[in-house]
């Protein structure tokens, strides 16, 4: 590689040592720092564009971000592919509260032009889903702090007559907590 030059091969991406390993990907590429733009200036084909704005929302601009990947994704949604759709979905519940997951929800409704039919059933579907999934996540969050709470008690020498009065779970009670966190 000469001095101005960028190399394009991927494998270069790695250190030294391990470029030549077998796994290594071989192919070229080319990296477009997307980083300083703002929302309105991310470039590219849609779903590359989908893509970028959600990571961008995770880091800044995120009402904006969020409402212009909600724009896009409906013309990905009014195309029919529901995996795509879902793909997405899956991400922003993943990486946003739920604020802003519900906003995005919202605003991904009105982007769908007409009644919607049954795009927007699938589209409350997911919305659905991610709440579900968001209240199944902050159950086992409760689990886990009960857990660790009595494990805390039991460590400091607590006797259990008064973890149990305290907390209302025996031992038994603790083995099956352990055992649904353990399912979950």
């Amino acid at each position: 590689m000469t001095a101005g030059t960028t190399d394009l091969r991927f494998a270069d991406l790695f250190t030294p040592s391990v470029r030549e390993w077998p796994w290594v990907p071989r192919f070229s590429h080319l990296l477009i720092d997307q980083s300083p733009a703002r929302p309105p200036t991310v470039r590219g084909r849609l779903r590359g564009r989908i893509a970028q704005l959600m990571m961008m929302a995770a880091f800044r601009y995120r009402r904006e971000a969020l409402q212009r990947a909600a724009h896009l994704l409906a013309d990905v949604a009014s195309s029919g592919d529901r995996d795509a759709v879902r793909a997405f979905a899956t991400y922003l519940w993943a990486t946003q509260d739920r604020a802003a997951a519900r906003r995005f929800g919202r605003e991904f409704r009105d982007a769908i032009p007409g009644p919607g039919g049954d795009l927007m059933t699938y589209a409350e579907e997911l919305i659905l889903e991610g709440r579900q999934a968001g209240l199944r996540e902050a159950e086992r969050g409760r689990l886990e702090e009960r857990v660790r709470t009595i494990e805390a008690l039991m460590r400091a020498g607590v006797q259990w007559p008064v973890i149990e009065s305290a907390t209302g779970i025996d031992r038994e009670a603790l083995s099956d907590l352990k055992r649904q966190l353990a399912e979950t």
